[in-house]
């Protein structure tokens, strides 16, 4: 994705982890808000997507779908319609990953409801054209990303390192001062105490533990915040676990 769009993306991200409650719901009219601040670009769209899913979120369809409303129009068949979504992916993708979409499809094909199994039979149709490569039972690639992928895998290997280094992602100005401006959880009132605990006895392992325990969920929210960063050499267990090491180091 383009910078500004990153940024764009990052900020949604955000206020879904700091403002949406798990468990609750969102209401449609603030989706087609975020579909609309991402300009309509499908990697993004996916993005928030998941994170309503990983937010378990049950969606209040006050609103039309923009994204239905836009392909309707459109008149998008089948085929062309998840060729547009597959063009804006920028990774491998799944079926599940198409799934996501499946509200928006049936808005904006009404005389057929049965949307995951149409997604299924489209998906077998590109894979006999080779618009995709399939890389295992559920899991495809766009082909053109194939070759590109094969052409010059030193040279994305290098980039991604050099982009997603950790050690300098978490030690960036702007990471820590994000991280103080994270509001601390109740669990953290005692982090004093432990740490107090530890200074006066460094063999006490539980103290350290506490340490840990306390701050796992302040960790995995930053995690969270980043996950725009996400890569397959990058997941968000990786960023996790770098920031509960980075906990020790302190």
């Amino acid at each position: 994705m383009e910078h500004g769009a990153s940024d764009r993306l990052k900020e949604i991200i955000w206020y879904m982890n700091g403002e949406l409650i798990y468990g609750t719901s969102i209401h449609q009219s603030k989706i087609n808000q975020f579909i609309e601040k991402l300009e309509y670009r499908y990697y993004g769209i996916l993005t928030v997507y998941k994170e309503i899913d990983e937010l378990n979120l049950s969606v209040v369809k006050d609103e039309e779908p923009v994204l239905g409303k836009l392909w309707k129009k459109e008149e998008y068949d089948w085929k062309r319609n998840l060729q547009i979504i597959i063009d804006g992916f920028v990774d491998d993708f799944s079926v599940k990953d198409l799934y996501y979409f499946s509200f928006d499809l049936g808005y904006a094909h009404p005389l057929n409801q049965n949307v995951k199994a149409k997604i299924r039979q489209i998906l077998q149709q590109l894979r006999d054209e080779n618009f995709i490569v399939s890389k295992s039972s559920s899991v495809y690639a766009k082909k053109s990303k194939v070759i590109e992928d094969v052409n010059s895998m030193k040279t994305k290997t290098a980039e991604i390192d050099d982009e997603y280094d950790l050690d300098k992602l978490i030690n960036s100005s702007k990471f820590i001062k994000e991280l103080s401006n994270i509001k601390e959880e109740p669990n953290f009132e005692l982090n004093k105490q432990y740490i107090s605990s530890y200074q006066e006895n460094e063999d006490d392992i539980q103290a350290l533990e506490n340490v840990y325990l306390a701050n796992q969920k302040l960790v995995w929210k930053i995690a969270k915040q980043y996950s725009y960063l996400k890569s397959p050499g990058l997941s968000i267990d990786d960023m996790f676990m770098e920031g509960i090491l980075g906990l020790k180091k302190q």
